[in-house]
């Protein structure tokens, strides 16, 4: 609570006035470490599960990998996560991708082999 030492009309439990006025129309500046907060959505969307997510720009993508796999009931390491058709690493973040609000991420089955085998 506030609580103003000239008696003029000050109440007990209300902002004085000169402060109201010195604060009107200046914004808060946003320091660095704010600005990489800002929550953002992400589609992760696989041939038969589509998730969003509300994730801060400098989460890592592993942490909503694992959790699109949870909610899939599929295994972390038989997924891959494409954004624009290119494989994406697990450690990087929303941030250094340059990712916006709404993008998609691509989630596909993994499926090994394709090796040479020996004609005979």
């Amino acid at each position: 609570m506030f609580e103003s030492s000239s008696s003029e009309g000050a109440q007990l439990g209300k902002r004085p006035a000169s402060t109201a006025l010195e604060n009107e129309g200046k914004k808060r500046a946003l320091g660095p470490m704010e600005e990489s907060h800002d929550i953002m959505t992400i589609k992760v969307k696989s041939q038969v599960k589509e998730v969003h997510f509300s994730v801060k720009r400098n989460t890592k993508l592993q942490k909503i990998f694992k959790m699109f796999c949870d909610k899939a009931q599929v295994e972390y390491r038989s997924m891959r996560f494409l954004i624009d058709g290119a494989r994406v690493s697990p450690t990087a973040t929303p941030e250094e991708l340059n990712m916006r609000d709404g993008d998609e991420v691509e989630a596909m089955i993994y499926a090994g082999g394709g090796g040479n085998a020996a004609i005979v």
